[in-house]
């Protein structure tokens, strides 16, 4: 359990940076994108962080999808404009 969480903790740090990166230089260094590709493939092969993953990704489509819901129906913009 501890493994995972530590690969998970990983990934996210290694999205972050790679996220500044792009932003910074416009694109991705050889580098990173061999580490994503390194790491994405230790995920893939990790039933429960793929899960989890998973997981996380149906609850952002949900989340969104009630503040939405609710944007309309009090007729306030609740997401500030995020992802828009």
């Amino acid at each position: 359990m501890m493994k995972n969480k530590k690969i998970l903790n990983d990934f996210r740090k290694l999205q972050y940076e790679a996220c500044s990166e792009q932003v910074q230089k416009g694109k991705l260094s050889k580098e990173t994108e061999c580490k994503l590709s390194n790491l994405g493939g230790i995920i893939s092969m990790n039933d429960e962080i793929t899960s989890y993953l998973q997981a996380e990704a149906k609850f952002a489509v949900i989340s969104e999808d009630i503040m939405e819901i609710l944007n309309e129906a009090i007729d306030i913009d609740l997401t500030f404009k995020i992802g828009k």
